[in-house]
């Protein structure tokens, strides 16, 4: 008694197309899923006749604003205060 089996084209090629998206999508998640350090510490600058403060009455100069740790699509806010410091000519 001989067995004869067909392999049908159209099934190996329905599985290998399966195997490439998971593939791809395996690959997907992890390009997207990477973590990124930035540095949660940035320098604030005023100019000429510009100062830049961390308090609404203006008597702590701010040269720095931290942070902390943020997680991945979130937002964070930090308040500074902006005060004219130049002398008007008289």
């Amino acid at each position: 008694m001989t067995v004869k089996t067909k392999i049908n084209v159209k099934s190996i090629a329905t599985i290998a197309l399966v195997i490439v998206a998971i593939s791809s999508v395996a690959t997907s998640y992890g390009a997207v899923s990477a973590n990124q350090n930035v540095t949660p510490k940035g320098s604030v600058t005023g100019s000429a006749g510009l100062g830049v403060y961390s308090n609404s009455a203006c008597t702590i100069p701010l040269s720095s604003i931290s942070w902390g740790n943020i997680t991945a699509g979130t937002n964070v806010q930090r308040t500074i205060f902006l005060k004219n410091t130049s002398k008007a000519p008289h």
